[in-house]
């Protein structure tokens, strides 16, 4: 049984360079990770593509 690893939608879009370092070092650490087979988008990010005024009023 592996660890469950959520991507969300980042991950799986604009940010695979991130995804696949972080499955190589779990891997070189001797972990299992295994996706979420079912995981869904919690649609945050991409309004901010569209129109980035959002990120500048959002608080961080």
């Amino acid at each position: 049984m592996g660890i469950p690893y959520y991507p969300g939608c980042t991950l799986s879009t604009k940010a695979k360079g991130y995804d696949r370092s972080g499955r190589a070092v779990a891997k070189a650490l001797g972990l299992e990770l295994e996706e979420l087979p079912e995981w869904q988008c919690c649609g945050a990010t991409f309004p901010l593509m569209l129109d980035d005024s959002m990120a500048l009023i959002a608080p961080t």
